[in-house]
């Protein structure tokens, strides 16, 4: 009796479970404050990037100190366009990358149930339509011309080696100081002789004016090669600026497809959402479908395992069952839910078959012993005709 009155406890607990399941008032899947679509992230993980400068520091008085400026400048400006050409792939991954997330995770709001206030819905429906006209109408004007930005260093990378060419070598600077100093010495020789054979003492004077008019000289040359130094520094910024102009360009390239690929998630979620609606009274439907087939079921079961104890005349002990989830699943349809049959035995346990001494297997637990008895139906049926039709069976029989 323990066995069953366990198991009728159960089914009274699942009884009562099932009651309150039908009571419950679905909620709504938002506070009535919240923004549906807002906390939708995208961030395209977009390659760092590098230092696009050229540095000027090392360019000097002579395009070949301290080093050779034509060698230098090919090598510079072959690494910055390696290094743009890498960062503009490198981009263009990231945005595939990113619309292949896009893709899957638009496929996570499918299917899910949603319950939405009226204004939600409303709101909801205001938001997709202004996402829609966002998607269509978005603008890619950042998107960078590669052929074109190569051109435009290609022509400017002209420029600059002219620039170089046009510079003087450490050798013509020396050599042009020289020059220039002795050609000033001869331009005051004859002021030196006039000046011994007049007067000693304006010797000194001439001499001092001499040397003033070699640094001015030599300050003119130097000004023109500080000014074909400044000149070459102003080709190399123009390459700077494009370099970094079309750096900045494809990181806002960037970040103008991630606010895209935002847009269009939010859109899906969106409707998705409206969708999840529908999904919604599906499931309810479905729910309370289910709900009354266990009501039903779980009725049945009570039913035959009250019977039983009628039948046999058992005493029925009560336990205190909490939570039937724990031992009851409502999702696994009745006729394939063994918590409403009764528990069939762990162990091919044996039971005696009346006095016989054979032994046959006990479907349950509480069956004990078969008693097989037979039943004659011809002689049962002759004495039903006996008494039914006395006269008429006592002629037969003497007969």
């Amino acid at each position: 009796s323990s066995f069953l009155s366990d198991h009728l406890n159960k089914l009274e607990v699942i009884e009562n479970y099932v009651k309150d399941l039908s009571k419950l008032e679905k909620k709504y899947s938002f506070d009535e404050e919240d923004k549906l679509i807002d906390k939708v992230v995208v961030n395209i993980n977009a390659p760092a990037t590098t230092n696009l400068n050229v540095a000027t520091s090392k360019i000097g008085l002579a395009n070949d100190c301290p080093i050779s400026e034509e060698y230098w400048w090919t090598n510079e400006l072959r690494e910055k366009k390696e290094e743009l050409s890498d960062y503009i792939k490198k981009s263009s991954r990231s945005i595939n990358k990113e619309a292949k997330r896009v893709n899957l995770r638009s496929m996570e709001y499918i299917g899910i149930p949603y319950k939405l206030t009226q204004f939600q819905i409303d709101d909801l429906n205001e938001d997709i339509y202004n996402l829609e006209n966002s998607v269509i109408n978005h603008e890619f004007s950042n998107a960078v011309d590669k052929k074109k930005v190569i051109k435009e260093l290609n022509d400017l990378d002209y420029e600059v080696k002219n620039e170089i060419e046009k510079r003087l070598d450490k050798l013509a600077i020396i050599l042009g100081a020289i020059v220039m100093a002795f050609i000033t010495l001869l331009g005051f020789v004859p002021n030196f002789i006039r000046s011994y054979i007049k007067d000693f003492r304006l010797l000194g004077y001439s001499f001092a004016l001499f040397l003033i008019s070699l640094v001015v000289v030599l300050a003119g040359g130097f000004i023109v090669v500080l000014i074909q130094r400044f000149r070459l520094i102003r080709k190399i910024k123009k390459v700077n600026s494009l370099l970094i102009k079309t750096s900045n360009k494809v990181s806002s390239y960037v970040s103008n497809y991630s606010e895209y690929f935002k847009n269009i998630l939010k859109h899906f979620k969106g409707v998705s959402i409206l969708d999840g609606m529908e999904v919604e009274k599906e499931k309810i439907i479905e729910d309370s479908t289910l709900l009354i087939r266990h009501s039903k079921a779980v009725k049945t079961a009570i039913e035959r395992d009250e019977n039983i104890f009628n039948l046999f005349a058992l005493k029925r002990t009560f336990n205190i069952y909490l939570k039937a989830p724990e031992f009851f699943d409502l999702n696994i349809e009745p006729k394939n839910n063994k918590a409403y049959d009764l528990p069939e035995c762990k162990h091919n346990e044996t039971i005696p078959m009346n006095d016989t001494g054979d032994c046959v297997f006990a479907p349950y637990p509480f069956i004990k012993k078969l008693i097989l008895d037979k039943d004659n139906v011809f002689l049962h049926a002759i004495e039903n005709n006996i008494n039914e039709k006395p006269d008429q069976m006592k002629e037969a029989i003497n007969d």
